[in-house]
């Protein structure tokens, strides 16, 4: 933070020792000055709906990370306790609806 406070730009070097944070000579790539919102409310219904659909998987209480749906073998349906609690926490600060937020963390 205190590196991108201090007008730094974040990339690779291709010469060693030379960090990834530099002082630009030019306007730094990464830089954008924000004119509204990033996702409009139709994308972030989309957005919502996919995260739900990740948490409590088939009544199972489990958070996975996979857009798989199919419960069979060899299917990737991990749940990772830090990503689960993160997702929970994302879940606690950004759903309005407290009896959803209260059901998910039941079954979590």
């Amino acid at each position: 933070t205190q590196c991108v406070e201090g007008g730094c730009c974040y990339a690779e070097s291709s010469e060693p020792g030379v960090p990834w944070c530099f002082q630009p000579t030019e306007v730094c790539s990464l830089h954008h000055e924000s004119t509204g919102p990033p996702f409009s409310s139709a994308e972030l219904g989309v957005l919502r709906s996919h995260f739900l659909e990740h948490i409590d998987v088939n009544g199972s209480g489990a958070v996975v990370a996979s857009g798989d749906k199919e419960w069979m073998e060899g299917a990737y349906q991990f749940h990772w306790e830090r990503d689960g609690a993160l997702s929970m926490q994302a879940l606690m600060g950004t759903e309005p609806n407290q009896t959803l937020v209260d059901e998910k963390m039941e079954a979590y």
